[in-house]
């Protein structure tokens, strides 16, 4: 079953999240050998996983066997704060809609599972997407993979053109959620039965709202606080204003 939440989920008890930083440790750093994500303790976490990073985890008899995470682009993530040279300074697409895909792994690239959990991975981020109303997503990986959306329904295409990093070739892709998304998806991957969690699916839907929700109030707030920043200038402003007035007015009274 694919479960999706955020880290202040229920769901996200310690012995899950440790769960899923070591398997992302094992695939990232020890098969992948992504150097820059090494550390002592063999946990692959990184600045982005707080709050706001939405977590995809397929759980068989108890195991983590397949992950996925989500990040905001509205917000600090890989491709704005780690991976700024791929895009090669143009601009892509940021909003509310749309997220940022990263991590995406499972158990069966180490030889520790089938490959049915990558799957129903792949079919789940599609109907997440559709679910919570997430019109696309970007992400970074080798140039095979914009094929390999596209023949799954979405409609992928680069950034710009690869760039070598770590040794390989790697560029940045926006994948649109199309309305044949999910369908093509279940098609070709084999995936014909229910496999996302459904109390999770709402409980993030509730939850993505109250997000909305706060985030519109906090940028609410920041405008307030601007405009009250703004007050002191503009009495000062009318002070010399008045000044000035006084001053006028004073010359043009004749002196007795």
């Amino acid at each position: 079953m694919i479960f999706a939440f955020y880290e202040d989920s229920e769901l996200a008890t310690p012995s899950l999240m440790d769960e899923i930083y070591e398997l992302r440790y094992r695939i990232f750093v020890e098969a992948l050998a992504w150097s820059s994500l090494v550390k002592p303790d063999r946990r692959d976490r990184d600045q982005f996983d707080g709050d706001d990073a939405l977590h995809v985890v397929d759980i068989h008899d108890g195991r983590v066997m397949a992950y996925s995470r989500l990040l905001p682009t509205t917000k600090p993530h890989l491709l704005s704060h780690v991976y700024p040279e791929l895009v090669r300074g143009r601009s892509y697409p940021t909003a509310s809609d749309i997220f940022e895909w990263t991590r995406l792994c499972a158990r069966s690239e180490i030889g520790d599972g089938d490959v049915l959990a990558s799957r129903r991975l792949m079919v789940a981020m599609a109907e997440i997407c559709q679910y919570l109303g997430i019109t696309s997503l970007i992400a970074q990986s080798e140039p095979g993979w914009v094929r390999r959306l596209n023949r799954l329904g979405w409609n992928a295409q680069p950034l710009a053109d690869p760039v070598v990093f770590d040794g390989r070739p790697t560029l940045a892709l926006e994948a649109r959620v199309s309305d044949r998304t999910v369908s093509t998806s279940r098609k070709c991957l084999g995936i014909d039965t229910d496999i996302l969690d459904q109390p999770s699916l709402r409980d993030l839907a509730a939850s993505k709202a109250k997000r909305h929700i706060c985030a519109g109030a906090l940028r609410r707030t920041e405008v307030l606080h601007a405009q009250l920043e703004m007050v002191p200038e503009r009495l000062d402003l009318c002070s010399l204003q008045m000044d000035s007035a006084n001053r006028t007015c004073s010359a043009a009274i004749p002196v007795t």
